[in-house]
């Protein structure tokens, strides 16, 4: 659907089923249209068992994210989510080298489809 993209302004949602070991932490990324990486604040967290996590947009704050680096920039107030060419996730670690690991079963996004202009 590269003629796509999401628009994630308002009563859109993503779930997702996982489970973290050790100090990781599952958070969200968003590419805008423009290029820039967003970093949700929010995270799912440490998880004995899968569970299913589910996030609704418009509660989370972001920061944009250095995606070379997978490091957490400055905070994005109210940034244009309207415009979005991707969805991920992150834990925002190296990996490797410990027992601690994220896993991620699935992931749904609800959002409004729009046309690329």
């Amino acid at each position: 659907m590269r003629d796509r993209l999401l628009d994630l302004s308002s009563n859109s949602r993503i779930r997702w089923q996982s489970k973290q070991d050790g100090f990781r932490e599952l958070h969200i990324i968003l590419k805008q249209v423009d290029g820039t990486w967003l970093v949700s604040r929010e995270s799912d967290d440490y998880s004995g068992d899968w569970r299913i996590r589910e996030f609704i947009v418009d509660d989370l704050e972001w920061y944009t994210l250095d995606i070379e680096t997978v490091t957490e920039l400055k905070p994005v107030s109210q940034p244009d989510l309207t415009q979005i060419s991707e969805v991920g996730f992150t834990d925002l670690m190296q990996g490797g080298r410990s027992n601690a690991c994220s896993r991620l079963d699935w992931i749904e996004v609800y959002a409004y489809l729009v046309d690329r202009n």
